[in-house]
């Protein structure tokens, strides 16, 4: 294999690893977003970290609290993905809440969601370099409390 062949191949792979980070649409950032969501990637600090680089678009120093309460769900759908313009698009999220909400993570143990059945979030997305992401201050609102499944919460 000549040099030129080997510096096109770490080249292109190199890319391919810039290009998966960001999302091809609005869309499919929403629902990369929401399936890292879903399994707990904001209740760990290392996960968090990972999350924030590969999903959201951020202010430099945005930090989340130790969340000690989240959002049971056992399913997301994205709805809705409007944009005003190229580079801009809010998409809407309809949450199915499992039937017992667990309120906090203490020996209070669990209450019903005061909100039976669904939740919906409205989630901002913008085009960065690399593709579209879910962005969050100080570009949008902060993030919404984690949404989980069971199984992730159970971790």
């Amino acid at each position: 294999m000549r040099p030129w062949h080997v510096a096109l191949i770490v080249a292109l792979t190199c890319a391919a690893g810039l290009a998966q980070a960001g999302a091809a649409t609005p869309r499919e950032a929403m629902q990369a977003y929401l399936a890292d969501e879903l399994s707990g990637a904001r209740l760990s600090s290392e996960r968090w970290r990972r999350f924030m680089v590969d999903r959201v678009m951020s202010g430099e120093g945005y930090d989340e609290p130790g969340w000690d309460a989240v959002d049971l769900v056992n399913a997301a759908h994205v709805g809705p993905v409007t944009c005003r313009d190229a580079g801009h698009c809010t998409a809407e999220v309809r949450f199915v809440l499992v039937p017992a909400q667990i309120a906090a993570a203490s020996a209070q143990g669990t209450a019903p969601h005061p909100q039976a059945g669904e939740l919906r979030e409205s989630y901002v997305l913008m085009r960065a370099a690399d593709g579209w992401r879910v962005a969050t201050w100080p570009h949008a609102d902060p993030l919404p409390r984690p949404r989980v499944t069971p199984k992730a919460w159970r971790r």
